[in-house]
């Protein structure tokens, strides 16, 4: 079975510098199109291929995956250790709670990250607030789940996505790995289900409010 694994950095917010800010407008577009730029830049036959999505705590990343989770048979799952790192947590705390999220990814396994479900109002709420409606991916009405193509979605912030680039056991050049991460911007690699298997990197994308720059 082919797994893809993606991973997303929130969406633009409306305040730097405060703890847990919210979407702005911009975000909120961003987050209502991310449906959209998946299905075209993962090439997916549905959306239903996604088969799990994992949050950050932090609202401004629950904001970005909600748009996403309403369309597919499941909520979002949230989980802390995709959380930014926390005020008071030392270095090697942090890279020892990304390397234990990371541990839980090989292959066919990597649904099963730790986390609660969770559907807040306040998430519910901003979501609905958003100025944008969000538009029907261009699926096929009824695809069927590809059985040997599926996606593990993972929402967290800036610090957290490059250190993951740079533990991750993938084939990311030097160059790859130090690419700055944008608002919206994901990246996607293709796990194999043997284990100790090289994550193979396949796609780098970032969603804008009307359509995906590549």
């Amino acid at each position: 079975m082919q797994m893809q694994l993606v991973f997303l950095r929130h969406a633009t917010r409306s305040a730097y510098g405060l703890n847990d800010s919210p979407l702005n407008e911009t975000g909120l577009a961003q987050a209502q199109e991310l449906p959209n730029a998946l299905m075209k830049l993962l090439k997916l036959e549905s959306l239903e291929q996604i088969v799990q999505v994992i949050s950050s705590p932090k609202l401004r990343a629950c904001q970005t995956v909600y748009p996403l989770s309403q369309k597919l048979p499941r909520t979002f799952k949230i989980d802390p250790r995709l959380d930014e790192r926390g005020e008071g947590e030392s270095a090697t705390e942090f890279e020892a709670r990304l390397r234990a999220v990371l541990k839980d990814l090989p292959g066919h396994l990597a649904g099963h990250l730790a986390g609660s479900l969770l559907t807040p109002p306040t998430i519910r709420e901003a979501a609905a607030s958003s100025a944008q409606t969000a538009s029907a991916p261009s699926a096929p009405q009824g695809a069927n789940v590809s059985s040997d193509s599926q996606v593990i979605l993972l929402c967290s912030h800036m610090d957290w996505l490059e250190l993951a680039m740079l533990l991750a056991p993938s084939d990311l050049t030097p160059t790859q790995i130090s690419w700055t991460w944008q608002p919206a911007e994901f990246r996607s690699f293709e796990l194999a289900p043997e284990p100790n298997s090289v994550w193979k990197f396949k796609k780098r994308g970032a969603v804008a409010p009307g359509g995906t720059n590549l």
